[in-house]
C-alpha cells in the first residue's frame, strides 16, 4: 500500500505555500495554528501529516472538529480518497447519525472521527466512547475563526481540557486570515506552546463596486442585468440577511432567471442539494447568506456578487475568496450598492482591505453559563470530585478566565438549582437532574422561538417574529413587519404592538440578522465623506474628525462615524438619560454612522450636550436594559444554561430583579454587552468629546440634512412608508364597521344580526319601536348597561362597544368626553383596548 507521501505526489504536482511551511512543523508533533485563505490547501496541510502518523494504529487516533454538520459531510467526502488509498478507517458522528452507525462506532471505532463541538460534549460522557477517546493523539479544529467570538468556541476550549484528562494529543487549528492569530491559537491550545504558520495573506482581489441607486428593485434589476450578460458563469450572490435572500431569489425566479437559494433556515436536505448542484455544475447561480462562506467544497466560482456592502473586511475576503479558488487565480467580485451609505461603506471596506486591515475577533472569555455546564460535564466524566480540582482543569482553557471566587459562585448556583450535591468538604457529585440538564444543553446556541405579533387595534395575530429580532426592541420603539410600521407596546408570550401613526426611525424586522460594522470601517467612511467633492448641498460634512448634531424640532440626529456597537451604546444611554430628564418616552434608532433620537417635544442643544458625558456609562447602559426585551430573552437563555428554566418558560422583570447579583444575572448582562455594546469604545469617544477630539458641532435646522435623511429613510431594503394617522385610523374604522353585532331588544326579545356600518342611526327596535336595544350576549346587568350606552350615545355607543376590551363602564367614561372629532374618539377607544390587553393577563379567572 502506498504511503501518504507517495499519494500526495500522485495527486498534486507540488505543495502549496501553506503545505510547505506547515507539514514539517506538524510532523514534529508541535501544536500549530495554520492561517491561510480559502483554496490554499490548508486542509491537506493539516490532515496528511496526521494520516501519515496514525496509519496502522487502532482506535480513534484523530478527532477532526468542524463547526457545521454540512462541513462534516463535506470533509468526509474529501477524506474518502486519501483514507481508502491509505487503508485508514474514518467516519462522521453528529446528532443525525443513526443508532446503528453509533453502535458500529462503539464496537469498532474508526481511526479518524469527524465531529462537531457539540458531538464532542456527548462523547466525553459516554462510557464506551470515552474509553475510545483515550487513544486520541491528534485533534484538528477547522474554521477556528468561526468559533472565536461566540460561546461555541468557549465550550470547545473547555471541552478540549476535559479530553486532555484521558488523552495526550497534538492540537492543530485551521483558520482563515485573522487579525490576531495568537488569540485564535490560544482558543484551542490554552497556554501551551504553539506555532502560527501563515501563508497567502497578501492575496489580491479583482473588485468592482457598481451603483444601483433607487431602491431595492433597482438593485434587483442590476443583479439581473449582470447575470444575463454572462449566463454561463458560475456565481454566488452573497446577501447579508435571510429576508434579502428570499426577496432577491423570488424576484429572479419570477424574471425567469435560473436561480437557487442557500441559507441557515432551509432544511439540511435543501442546502445539500444546492451544494451538490454547484459542485456538479448543474446549478450556475445561488443566492446565499454567510452559510456558504465556510469551506464547504462547492468547486471554483467564476465570480462573486455581493448585494450591498458586506459590512466587514473579513467577510469580503471570505466571500470573494470563494472565486478564483486556486492560489494562482485572482478572486473576482462585484459589490452592487443601492444608496450613498452602501456606496461609501463598500469603498471603505475595499480601501481597508488594500491597507491590510482585518477586524479583530476576540474569544468569549469568562462565560459563567458555559463554565456551569462544563463543571457538570466534569462530574459526569469523573464522578465525585473536589471543586478546586475541577477549577484547575477548566482553568487550563484560555476561554475559562474565571477567578476562583467567581467559579465558586457558579457552583453554588448549580447547587441551588439542585443539579449537583455540594458537600461541606468542598467535593461535589452529580444528581439525576444534572444528567438531564447536561444533555439538554449540549449546544450553547440559544433555542430560539417565534413570537406572535398581535395587532392591538384588532386583537389579531398578524405575523411571526424571530426571537433575535424581538430582543432588539424596547416598548415605544418602531419596527416594520408585513409591509406596515408598528410601535411596540409590550412583550409577554407574544409581542403586542399598534400600527404607527407617525415615526421617524424604523427598525426593519430582519435587523437582528445584520452584520455589525466595526469602528475602523466607519471611520474610513467618515474620511471618504470629508474628501468627497460632492457635498450634497451641505456646508457641514459629518466626517471622521467631528460629530455633527442636527436638531430639527423633535428630531435629533447625532452623526457619529464610529460603528455599530459604539453607536448602539450611545443610543441606549442617550435614550435613558434624556427620558429621565424629560420625564417622557424617547425613541431611538442607530446605525454605524448615526444615533437618531425622537423627543416628545422640540429638543434643546443643552439637553444633548449634558447627556454626552462619560460618567456612569456602564451603570446607565445596564439600566437601559431594564426597558428592553433583550434582558428578558437573554436572561431566559442564560437561565436555561444554568438549568433554571425549561424550553417553554417565560420570565418577567420581577424575577430578574430578584436574581440581581447572581451568576445568572451577571452573565446575562455580560452576554448582552459582548454582543451589542462597546462600552470601552463609547467611553473613549465621550472622553474625546470632552477634550474636543472629535469636535462636537451643533446645527439647528428647519429640515434635516442629506446625511440625516439617508439614515432616516433606511438604507436597507424592505422598509415600508409610514401611514399618516388619518389613513391608519380610516383602516381601523373600516375594520370595526365590518364587525358583525347581534342587537337584542330587552323589551320584546327580538334579535337582529347587523354590522356597525349597517346599523341604523336611530337605534330603536324594528319590531316594538322601543329604545331598549343592547349588544348581545352578556349578563343581565351588563346588558342593561349596554342598552343605556346605546340610548345615550346612539351609533357612537355601538362603535365603542364593538371595540375588543371596551365594556359599558369604559365606553361611558370615554364617550362622556363628547369628542369634537371622531378620530379623537377612536384614539381613546384604541388606548383603552391596549390597556385591556396589557392588563388582562394579571386578572384571576
Amino acid at each position: 500500500m502506498e504511503t501518504i507521501a507517495e499519494l500526495f505526489k500522485k495527486r498534486f504536482p507540488e505543495p502549496t505555500a501553506i503545505q510547505k511551511k506547515a507539514m514539517p512543523v506538524l510532523l514534529q508533533g508541535k501544536n500549530a495554528l495554520l492561517v491561510a485563505p480559502t483554496g490554499s490547501g490548508k486542509t491537506e496541510a493539516a490532515l496528511l501529516p496526521v494520516l501519515e502518523q496514525i496509519h496502522g494504529k487502532p482506535g480513534i487516533s484523530c478527532l477532526y472538529i468542524t463547526p457545521l454538520r454540512a462541513l462534516n459531510r463535506d470533509m468526509k467526502k474529501r477524506m474518502d480518497w486519501w483514507c481508502e488509498q491509505a487503508g485508514i478507517t474514518h467516519a462522521v458522528r453528529h446528532g443525525d447519525t443513526t443508532t446503528a452507525e453509533r453502535g458500529k462506532q462503539r464496537a469498532s471505532p474508526p481511526q479518524l472521527l469527524i465531529v462537531t463541538p457539540e458531538t464532542l460534549q456527548a462523547l466525553l460522557v459516554g462510557r464506551v466512547m470515552r474509553a475510545h477517546l483515550a487513544n486520541v493523539k491528534h485533534v484538528i479544529v477547522d474554521e477556528v475563526h468561526e468559533l472565536m467570538n461566540n460561546k461555541r468556541g468557549t465550550q470547545l476550549s473547555m471541552g478540549l481540557e476535559r479530553l486532555a484528562e484521558v488523552a495526550q494529543f497534538q492540537r492543530i487549528g485551521l483558520s482563515a486570515t485573522v487579525a490576531k492569530p495568537r488569540e485564535a491559537g490560544k482558543l484551542i491550545c490554552g497556554e501551551r506552546d504553539f506555532s502560527v504558520v501563515e501563508a497567502g495573506s497578501g492575496r489580491e482581489l479583482d473588485l468592482e463596486i457598481v451603483k444601483a441607486y433607487g431602491g431595492e428593485k433597482k438593485i434587483f434589476e442590476k443583479v439581473k442585468d449582470i447575470l444575463e450578460k454572462e449566463p454561463a458563469k458560475r456565481r454566488i450572490i452573497f446577501v447579508n440577511t435571510r429576508s434579502t435572500a428570499e426577496g432577491l431569489a423570488t424576484y429572479l425566479d419570477m424574471e425567469k432567471v435560473p436561480i437557487d437559494i442557500h441559507h441557515g433556515s432551509l432544511s439540511a436536505e435543501v442546502r445539500l442539494k444546492t451544494e451538490e448542484g454547484l459542485k456538479g455544475g448543474e446549478t450556475k447561480t445561488v443566492v446565499a447568506t454567510s452559510s456558504l462562506e465556510l469551506g464547504i467544497d462547492i468547486g471554483d466560482m467564476e465570480e462573486i456578487i455581493q448585494f450591498n456592502s458586506p459590512r466587514e473586511v473579513a467577510r469580503l475576503v471570505q466571500r470573494v475568496g470563494r472565486s478564483g479558488h486556486a492560489m494562482h487565480l485572482k478572486p473576482s467580485g462585484k459589490i452592487v450598492v443601492g444608496d450613498y451609505d452602501e456606496w461609501m461603506e463598500a469603498r471603505a471596506i475595499k480601501d481597508e482591505f488594500e491597507n491590510g486591515f482585518l477586524e479583530e475577533r476576540e474569544v468569549v472569555r469568562g462565560a459563567m453559563d458555559v463554565a456551569a455546564h462544563q463543571f457538570v460535564g466534569l462530574l459526569l466524566d469523573k464522578g465525585r470530585m473536589n471543586v478546586d480540582d475541577a477549577y484547575k482543569i477548566l482553568n487550563r482553557a484560555y476561554a475559562f478566565a474565571l477567578k476562583p471566587d467567581e467559579f465558586k459562585r457558579v457552583v453554588k448556583q448549580l447547587d441551588r438549582e439542585r443539579l449537583i450535591f455540594l458537600n461541606p468538604d468542598n467535593t461535589s457529585a452529580i444528581k439525576q437532574a444534572g444528567r438531564e440538564y447536561y444533555f439538554y444543553n449540549l449546544t450553547t446556541i440559544p433555542k430560539e422561538k417565534k413570537y406572535a405579533l398581535r395587532d392591538a387595534s384588532t386583537n389579531r395575530i398578524v405575523a411571526s417574529l424571530d426571537e433575535r429580532f424581538v430582543a432588539t426592541l424596547a416598548p415605544g420603539e418602531f419596527f416594520s413587519s408585513k409591509g406596515k410600521v408598528w410601535k411596540m407596546i409590550e412583550l409577554s408570550s407574544e409581542l403586542l404592538a399598534e400600527q404607527a401613526a407617525s415615526a421617524d426611525f424604523v427598525i426593519p424586522d430582519w435587523v437582528g440578522e445584520d452584520i455589525p460594522v466595526h469602528r475602523e470601517v466607519a471611520q474610513e467612511v467618515g474620511r471618504l465623506r470629508g474628501e468627497d467633492e460632492e457635498k450634497h448641498g451641505e456646508k457641514t460634512i459629518p466626517d471622521d474628525k467631528k460629530i455633527l448634531v442636527e436638531i430639527a424640532n423633535e428630531s435629533v440626529i447625532l452623526h457619529s462615524c464610529f460603528g455599530t456597537r459604539i453607536n448602539y451604546t450611545l443610543g441606549r444611554v442617550l435614550q435613558l438619560r434624556l427620558a429621565k430628564k424629560l420625564g417622557a418616552e424617547v425613541a431611538v434608532a442607530t446605525d454605524p454612522y448615526r444615533v437618531m433620537l425622537r423627543l416628545p417635544f422640540p429638543a434643546k442643544k443643552e439637553w444633548i450636550d449634558a447627556a454626552l458625558v462619560p460618567y456612569d456609562l456602564e451603570f446607565d447602559a445596564e439600566e437601559s436594559l431594564w426597558n428592553s426585551s433583550a434582558l428578558r430573552l437573554v436572561f431566559l437563555h442564560t437561565g436555561r444554561m444554568f438549568g433554571m428554566f425549561g424550553e417553554d418558560a417565560m420570565v418577567g422583570t420581577k424575577l430578574i430583579r430578584l436574581m440581581v447579583d447572581t451568576p445568572v444575572y451577571d452573565e446575562t448582562v455580560n452576554s448582552i454587552f459582548r454582543k451589542y455594546f462597546d462600552l470601552d469604545g463609547a467611553k473613549r469617544l465621550l472622553l474625546g468629546i470632552m477634550r474636543k477630539s472629535p469636535a462636537l458641532v451643533f446645527e439647528e435646522r428647519e429640515k434635516l440634512s442629506f446625511f440625516a435623511m439617508v439614515g432616516i429613510k433606511r438604507k436597507e431594503e424592505g422598509v415600508p412608508s409610514i401611514q399618516p394617522r388619518e389613513a391608519m385610523l380610516k383602516s381601523i374604522r373600516e375594520e370595526l364597521e365590518k364587525k358583525k353585532i347581534t342587537l337584542h331588544c330587552l323589551s320584546c326579545g327580538v334579535e337582529r344580526l347587523t354590522t356597525v356600518a349597517n346599523a341604523p342611526e336611530n337605534l330603536k327596535c324594528h319590531k316594538c319601536g322601543r329604545t331598549s336595544l343592547t349588544v348581545w350576549p352578556g349578563e343581565p346587568e351588563e346588558l342593561a348597561a349596554k342598552a343605556a350606552i346605546l340610548r345615550a350615545y346612539g351609533k357612537k355607543g355601538l362603535l365603542a362597544l364593538s371595540v375588543f376590551g371596551v365594556g359599558p363602564k369604559t365606553a361611558d367614561r370615554i364617550l362622556s368626553k363628547l369628542h369634537k372629532d371622531e378620530d379623537l374618539l377612536l384614539l381613546d377607544l384604541l388606548e383603552a383596548q391596549k390597556n385591556f390587553i396589557k392588563n388582562k393577563k394579571y386578572w384571576r379567572a
